[in-house]
C-alpha cells in the first residue's frame, strides 16, 4: 500500500555537513558546540518548531557514537575528531589523467585523496577536455 517516508533531518544534515567541512585529515579541531547551535538556530526559521533542540542533540549523540566527536570536560567544546583515511585512488586513473594534471602532492599526501576529491578531478577533467566542443557565446 503506503511506503512509511522517512523524513530528512535538515538539522542533523547541516551539523554533519559543518562538522565535515572542518574536519583536517591529520589534525582535530575544537568546536564550541554552543556556537554551532547558535548558527543553526539562525539558519534554521523554524527551529523550535520543529523541536531542532532535541535534533540537534540526536546528531551530536550519533556523531559521538561515530567517534567524529569526543566530548572536552564540560560537553560545551568538543573535539573534531580526525578524518577518516580513505583508501588511496588508483594510480593507473591518476596515470591517465596526468596530461593535464599533476598528481604529485596527492601521490605524496594520501590523506588528501577523497573520493568526493577524485570525484571532481574527473568532472573537471571531462569538462576540461571537451573545453573545444563549446562554442564561446559572447566575448
Amino acid at each position: 500500500m503506503f511506503k512509511k517516508v522517512n523524513k530528512i533531518n535538515i538539522i542533523e544534515t547541516r551539523v554533519r555537513s559543518f562538522i565535515e567541512d572542518i574536519q583536517h585529515p591529520t589534525q582535530k579541531k575544537k568546536l564550541n558546540i554552543n556556537d554551532l547551535e547558535f548558527k543553526l538556530r539562525k539558519l534554521q526559521d523554524d527551529y523550535y518548531e520543529m523541536d531542532g533542540y532535541s535534533l540537534f542533540y540526536e546528531a551530536i549523540q550519533s556523531l559521538q557514537d561515530e567517534e567524529q566527536l569526543t566530548p572536552i570536560q564540560n560537553h560545551q567544546y568538543f573535539w573534531v575528531n580526525v578524518k577518516a583515511h580513505n583508501d588511496k585512488w588508483d594510480r593507473l586513473e591518476m596515470m591517465k589523467l596526468s596530461d593535464r594534471f599533476d598528481f604529485s602532492f596527492y601521490e605524496r599526501h594520501s590523506e588528501w585523496q577523497p573520493k568526493e576529491e577524485w570525484s571532481r578531478i574527473k568532472n573537471f577533467y571531462a569538462f576540461h577536455q571537451s573545453s573545444g566542443e563549446r562554442e564561446i557565446v559572447s566575448l
